[in-house]
């Protein structure tokens, strides 16, 4: 494989929005954001993160993943990141070009997709979400053109500096989440039928007597719900 795609996805836009750019790039492996980060493998063309934005910031299971990645400026010619969000990105693109220059890795390029929001935790769902999803297509094929050109953006351009107010609110959505990961629970109507345990990232899900067991390691990103 000539192009790696890591994504994290809990409702399914990151994940709709990765097979687009594999699509366009061609000869692409995709791996899911899951538990502890399998080694990069020999050289790539590309390597990509493609993932939400949580609370104006990268989610941090994502950014702990790559934390713990074997992953060098060595592993690949051109480095790129997609956030998907409801309305912006925020700091997510500067927080994940933090972490990779922590190993020596310059990322190229990187911007945000405009897609539905879903964090039902927070709001209701769109009713009527096919122009916006229709849209987030476009989009997606349109980044997918620049990554396959390999566009390289200025270092100064803004995707690549966090705002320091918006950094005060992630840390402080940080403990938020926390809390309401705390209070996850399955309601009576619950199957048991187990498919949240093997959906989970996070491996925060058991099942117990049969019904789900939630733990303290939730990330919010609601594919248990989903």
């Amino acid at each position: 494989m000539k192009n790696l795609i890591y994504v994290f996805t809990g409702t399914g836009n990151s994940l709709v929005a990765a097979k687009k750019i594999a699509e366009t790039l061609g000869d692409a492996e995709i791996r899911l954001i899951r538990n502890l980060p399998k080694p990069v493998d020999g050289k790539y063309e590309r390597i990509g993160f493609v993932f939400p934005c949580y609370a104006a910031g990268a989610p941090a299971f994502v950014i702990d993943y790559i934390r713990n990645m074997n992953i060098s400026k060595q592993s690949a010619d051109y480095f790129f990141a997609v956030v998907t969000a409801g309305d912006k990105g925020a700091n997510s693109i500067s927080m994940i070009s933090k972490e990779l220059q922590r190993k020596g890795i310059e990322l190229d390029f990187g911007t945000d997709l405009k897609t539905v929001g879903n964090y039902i935790a927070l709001y209701a769902m769109n009713p009527s979400p096919e122009q916006k999803l229709k849209s987030a297509d476009e989009q997606a094929e349109k980044i997918a053109q620049q990554i396959l050109k390999k566009t390289r953006l200025d270092r100064n351009d803004s995707a690549f500096h966090a705002n320091p107010f918006v950094t005060l609110y992630y840390n402080f959505a940080q403990l938020v989440f926390a809390a309401k990961g705390r209070k996850m629970h399955a309601e009576p109507s619950c199957t048991g039928c187990g498919l949240c345990v093997k959906l989970c990232p996070s491996g925060n899900i058991r099942m117990a007597g049969g019904v789900p067991e939630f733990g303290r390691e939730c990330t919010q990103c609601m594919a248990c719900v989903q």
